[in-house]
Parts: C-alpha cells; structure tokens; sequence
C-alpha cells in the first residue's frame, strides 16, 4: 500500500518524429498547508513533476491524499507554501 498522490505520464502521438522537450509545467518541491486550529496541517509536501508537449497527466491517490489541492496549487486556485511552479 502506499500513501499520497501518484502522477502518471503518457504520450500523444500527433504524428511528430520523437518527443518534445518542451517543457510545459515544472513543479519543484511542492508544499500546501491550511490553517488548522492554533497550528497548520500539511495536506501536500514534496510533489516533482515535469510535464512536456505531448504528454498527458493523471494525478491519482486515495481519499483525502491531496490530489485536489495539488491540482488547485498548479492552476493557482490555492496558494503554495514552499516549492515552485513554472
């Protein structure tokens, strides 16, 4: 069993001679917390991930594991603690 968030990468083929080293998205160390009382609980921590043209993303992972959030933080919904996205 494993615990968190899982990204799996696949490629489109659109006919092109080999892949493109295009990046689209690159996240470094991704770390989102909420308020929690008089403390912050730390939904997402230590999330990489590159993504190129061409290729198709899937975020999986149990209830609760933060899949959400990290989709929110790359479309700028929820703010970042620590980490980058480019």
């Amino acid at each position: 069993m494993w615990y968190g968030i899982q990204f799996v990468k696949t490629v489109i083929n659109n006919g092109s001679c080999g892949m493109s080293k295009t990046s689209l998205l690159k996240i470094n160390n991704l770390a989102i917390s909420f308020p929690y009382g008089k403390s912050q609980l730390q939904v997402v921590r230590g999330v990489d991930l590159e993504v190129f043209l061409g290729e198709v993303v899937g975020i999986l992972g149990e209830s609760g594991s933060g899949k959400t959030v990290t989709a929110s933080s790359i479309i700028g919904l929820t703010k970042d603690e620590a980490g980058s996205i480019d």
